[in-house]
């Protein structure tokens, strides 16, 4: 065969890189990952997905009330041929991520997931920022032209499409359980079961290397977490890097404007590619 020669280089080996360049490339990177990227790494993907997730470190207690200040995010998978599940996460002013409830519902219409939303919005006396669903929920029927996403709509549950990136997005739970700002109550033990169990699909035995895929089982509440992960708002800047300062100066132009969560959607559902995007 063919003489093959592999060279790898580090990121550190880039005399054009500095410091903040690799940090910020590097940001929000599993710790896989980041060897994968920075040392030029193949590394294989198998076993469990979240193998840092550990009991006695990411389970808290149930909470008899949210803290002040947070922002509350809901994560849906409507569950068309599977349990509907969602889950109930808030982000404290050091971005810690906290699932704090969670519902999973067998056969059930989406007027029924929505009632049992409401109800538990009740029971927290809280109006989440915003909901997020899988993006397959745009999906239309050919016969009605309808989908889950106007469903969910009809009955007081408006949401935005998820991420669908499922690499991005567990890489992103990766690197908060690593950093300890990702945790889950008691009152969510189906979720921590499905955190445990999460592994990725063993390869094909004809050696054909394709992407590294997580079996698609037991991810009813997983991932709407990766959803609610991958739309975290707005990240601290430099300028301001106190996040509850941060979002209280922007709802506080959202509300002098009088723009709510309506106006944003009939601004995004208005914009199409940018010049020079191809599908």
């Amino acid at each position: 065969g063919p003489d093959v020669s592999i060279v790898r280089v580090d990121m550190d080996d880039n005399p054009a890189l500095g410091e903040d360049e690799k940090r910020l490339a590097l940001e929000g990177l599993s710790e896989e990952e980041r060897r994968a990227r920075k040392e030029g790494r193949y590394v294989a993907l198998h076993g469990l997905i979240y193998a840092d997730f550990r009991r006695s470190t990411h389970i808290v207690p149930d909470l008899n009330r949210l803290p002040e200040f947070t922002n509350v995010v809901v994560g849906i998978d409507p569950g068309i041929r599977h349990p509907a599940g969602v889950v109930w996460s808030y982000f404290d002013t050091d971005d810690r991520m906290v699932c704090f409830d969670e519902l999973l519902m067998e056969g059930a219409t989406a007027a029924q997931v929505c009632e049992q939303i409401h109800r538990k919005n009740a029971y927290w006396n809280v109006k989440p920022i915003f909901y997020v669903i899988d993006p397959s929920a745009m999906n239309r029927e050919h016969i009605t032209g309808r989908n889950q996403q106007m469903e969910y709509a009809d009955h007081g549950v408006v949401t935005i499409a998820g991420q669908h990136d499922v690499r991005p997005g567990i890489n992103r739970i990766k690197e908060r359980i690593e950093s300890d700002r990702f945790y889950v109550t008691t009152r969510c033990p189906l979720l921590a079961n499905e955190m445990e169990r999460y592994r990725w699909k063993q390869p094909p035995r004809n050696s054909e290397l394709g992407p590294e895929k997580p079996v698609k089982e037991g991810d009813d509440l997983v991932d709407p977490v990766r959803y609610i992960a991958m739309s975290r708002p707005y990240l601290p800047t430099r300028d301001e890097p106190d996040y509850d300062k941060l979002m209280r100066g922007r709802i506080e132009i959202l509300n002098r404007k009088g723009l709510g969560l309506p106006d944003i959607q009939r601004v995004i559902d208005g914009m199409g590619p940018l010049d020079g995007a191809r599908g």
